[in-house]
């Protein structure tokens, strides 16, 4: 957050976001072992190129598991789930857990909030704030959507870089 609050921008470069999305699933994995069932689905879908960072796109997304993992009850299930459009590849993490009250929802993204039964436990607020600042680096939209005793979904909404950008980026050795 200090990087944000100092005009710092994220450095970018194209990058296949399916070998993000790979890593994290496999730390989520070691992460929910034993508590919960993880799973992925699309995550083909999600062998895209997009002009971003490997290293803050997976601190996103891993801040994003490591909540459904932290918040949800055992024998729950979290699910990653890729899916592309002509020009967004959307990658949504969600849990079967007591989910968020609504009028905690807008506030969720803001610095050193928490739902107040969360208040007890490790962290300190600041991951969905930094999750919101590395989205917004990527001209990406992040969203929630949670349902009391449902479960709660973060869903990321990635711009694609085109088809023939692609090719040229492969040509020149960036992908």
């Amino acid at each position: 957050m200090a990087r944000a609050d100092a005009g710092i921008h994220i450095s970018k470069q194209p990058i296949n976001v399916g070998e993000v999305l790979e890593d994290v699933s496999r730390q989520a994995r070691i992460l929910a072992a034993g508590k919960v069932e993880f799973e992925e689905v699309g995550l083909d879908d999600a062998c895209v190129v997009i002009e971003g960072n490997r290293d803050y796109l997976h601190r996103l997304f891993t801040i994003l598991v490591d909540n459904a993992v932290k918040h949800s009850p055992a024998d729950s299930r979290i699910l990653l789930r890729a899916t592309r459009s002509a020009d967004h590849l959307d990658i949504s993490v969600s849990d079967n857990g007591p989910g968020i009250p609504p009028e905690h929802l807008a506030h969720i993204f803001d610095r050193f909030y928490r739902v107040d039964r969360a208040r007890s436990g490790p962290g300190t607020g600041l991951g969905l704030a930094i999750a919101k600042w590395i989205a917004v680096e990527h001209d990406a939209e992040i969203n929630v959507e949670s349902h009391r005793g449902k479960g709660t979904t973060f869903t990321v909404s990635l711009p694609i870089i085109a088809q023939q950008e692609v090719e040229l980026l492969d040509k020149q050795g960036y992908v």
